[in-house]
């Protein structure tokens, strides 16, 4: 994880490690807590941008399907999707079912 990158992204100030270890070797309870919390808050937002691209690799992978379903020519073979466009068992597996149990997205499992 790189807290400045993140901490440059969302506060547009860059906040690094040697910030933070700066902060709590000043003895002040205020700057101790708000350097732990920087760095709490720095390492859930990297994790949660991370879950969102893999959720967003996943959903590009289902709209990739349901058009091919769509564009489907009348008899074609297809992955077969019900009527929540999730593919059914009977087709080839999906390429995002990995990524997706990763993250735990119940909407994305083939």
């Amino acid at each position: 994880m790189d807290i400045e990158s993140i901490t440059e992204k969302y506060t547009g100030r860059r906040l690094g490690l040697p910030d933070l270890t700066a902060a709590w070797h000043t003895g002040n309870p205020l700057a101790q807590a708000l350097a732990h919390a920087v760095e709490r808050a720095a390492y859930a937002v990297s994790e949660v941008e991370a879950d969102l691209a893999r959720a967003a690799e996943c959903i590009s992978d289902d709209i990739t399907d349901v058009r091919q379903a769509l564009a489907a020519a009348a008899g074609q073979h297809i992955r077969t999707l019900n009527p929540l466009g999730e593919l059914q068992a009977g087709g080839p597996a999906s390429t995002c079912s990995s990524a997706c149990a990763t993250t735990a997205s119940a909407t994305c499992a083939s």
